[in-house]
């Protein structure tokens, strides 16, 4: 293994439902991985 990397990537932007009618947003995240090997 030559390197290794790691990015950020998208961000999915989910609703979760909470007490008495609110809601709640959460992040999904996800991330770019890359490694090359020589």
């Amino acid at each position: 293994i030559l390197d290794v990397r790691v990015d950020s990537g998208p961000v999915q932007r989910r609703w979760r439902p909470k007490a008495r009618g609110s809601s709640m947003v959460y992040r999904k995240r996800s991330a770019h991985i890359s490694i090359e090997v020589g």
